[in-house]
């Protein structure tokens, strides 16, 4: 883990502390009796939930949010971190090629 990565987490912890800081703010507005919401309380609503999911996916996420060859690696298609536990590998992949390969040769004929 470089320093780097540690500053974004830091960061997303901020982050979840001020959507955590408008939820109260939030809070304490809505204690008046039931009324029409204002500008402000739609305004609290979003801040709370943009800076909650940004600071969760800087947390999580850490460095690798923002960096470029993940991204392109992810734009062409390839896996990222985390690959399907029910992808098929060797054989197995070559067996089921070979049925997708016949099936279309057998649509194009019919």
């Amino acid at each position: 883990m470089t320093w780097r990565d540690i500053r974004i987490r830091a960061a997303g912890l901020a982050a979840i502390g001020a959507g955590v800081g408008a939820c109260l703010w939030l809070r304490a507005l809505m204690a008046a009796p039931p009324h029409e919401p204002t500008v402000l309380e739609f305004a609290l609503v979003l801040a709370s939930f943009v800076f909650s999911l940004g600071g969760l996916m800087m947390l999580l996420d850490g460095a690798g949010l923002f960096d470029p060859a993940n991204r392109t690696a992810r734009r062409q298609g390839e896996r990222h971190r985390l690959s399907s536990p029910y992808a098929a590998q060797g054989e197995e992949r070559d067996r089921l090629q070979a049925i997708l390969a016949r099936r279309a040769g057998r649509k194009r004929r019919g």
